[in-house]
């Protein structure tokens, strides 16, 4: 399934998804030009897969941030683009597990990281 999330966010943990103590699965989509902390994906003690995604164009803390005891794996995934106004332009975990088979992280700042 195809699917765009895009032009998200508020000034205080705005994203496009937020996923608290929940399981989320995406396939093929685009998380693109949103901003907020977690501009594109927070979770917080949850567990995301997501598969054949691209993730651009944010702007925010980071663009997929993981906090507490998540669980985060990226299958052939492009996480380009983004920009973090504080730590991680592209992932910011704070705690939790990040697995990435496949893919691509580049292009991507942050202002300390």
């Amino acid at each position: 399934m195809d699917c765009e999330f895009r032009g998200y966010g508020v000034s205080y943990r705005g994203r496009a998804i937020h996923n608290d103590k929940g399981t989320l699965v995406m396939k093929e989509c685009t998380l693109s030009s949103n901003y907020g902390e977690g501009a594109a994906l927070y979770t917080s003690k949850g567990h995301v897969v997501l598969k054949d995604c691209e993730i651009k164009d944010n702007e925010g803390a980071a663009s997929i941030h993981t906090d507490d005891t998540s669980y985060l794996q990226l299958d052939n995934c492009s996480i380009h683009d983004n920009y973090g106004r504080c730590f991680g332009g592209g992932i910011m975990m704070i705690g939790g597990n990040v697995t990435i088979n496949g893919g691509a992280i580049f292009n991507s700042t942050a202002i300390y990281g």
